[in-house]
């Protein structure tokens, strides 16, 4: 079963002056990504990676075509129920980290409960466990993620930028969501910190059975993915299109 499946999805962006070189619409004919796997979306700063993102989210709504997130459309759904959905079944990495800092490491990792309060039914680890309670997982993506527990109570502004990248990947881990949307998340990082996040990373999401949808411009993450999309802009149109074609 697909985690995510869209197919023959349109975006319009509303029509601005003097804005020949931006893309006026959205196209996606089918892009899907199985339970489990990795994939990436490649393309150019403009082209809509970050549109697709908020529209696969529930933030944006397009005009055509359909965004199934676990069965279920999310984009014919309403607000709350889109909210609901966002909440359980996806875990957002930002490119900006959206992490508040008059909040510690650990607040911000535990972040997402205010948003998704009611307990879901425990899962089970791959060695058949039942999965730890909130506290003591984000406790352990902290030091799966190379976050010492000196950290923990620290201001998250207090911390580099690639510990700043690693919090925000624990929190979009916390609650095994079945997809996780990651926004150019090494675009901030240098060579070394970048191969060594995208490890953690993609380890990470293998333990918790979650789905990676990696957005990005940077074509040395492919290695790391089991398949990928592109972005190709033609004629005022950004087209979501399988790598090879």
């Amino acid at each position: 079963m697909s985690v995510l499946a869209i197919e023959q999805l349109q975006y319009h962006w509303p029509q601005q002056p003097n804005s020949s070189a931006v893309p006026q619409q959205l196209n996606v004919p089918s892009l899907t990504v199985a339970a489990g796997e990795m994939v990436m979306l490649q393309g150019q700063s403009g082209s809509g990676k970050t549109t697709l993102m908020n529209l696969i989210a529930g933030v944006l709504q397009p005009q055509q075509g359909q965004i199934l997130l676990q069965g279920q459309a999310i984009n014919t759904l309403p607000a709350r129920k889109r909210d609901a959905l966002r909440a359980e079944q996806l875990g957002i990495i930002f490119q900006q980290f959206n992490l508040l800092p008059f909040l510690s490491v650990l607040d911000n990792v535990l972040l997402p409960l205010q948003f998704a309060p009611a307990p879901k039914p425990k899962r089970r680890t791959k060695a058949g466990n039942p999965s730890p309670d909130p506290q003591q997982r984000a406790q352990q993506l902290l030091q799966a993620l190379e976050l010492e527990p000196p950290l923990w109570q620290q201001a998250v502004n207090a911390l580099s930028v690639g510990q700043q990248q690693r919090v925000a990947a624990a929190r979009a881990l916390l609650q095994q969501p079945a997809l996780i949307l990651a926004d150019e998340p090494t675009s901030a990082l240098d060579p070394a910190n970048r191969d060594r996040f995208m490890g953690l990373l993609t380890e990470q999401c293998q333990q918790a059975g979650s789905a990676l949808l990696l957005i990005s411009h940077d074509p040395a993450l492919q290695s790391a993915m089991h398949r990928s999309y592109r972005l190709r802009q033609q004629h005022g149109i950004s087209e979501v299109q399988p790598c090879g074609h």
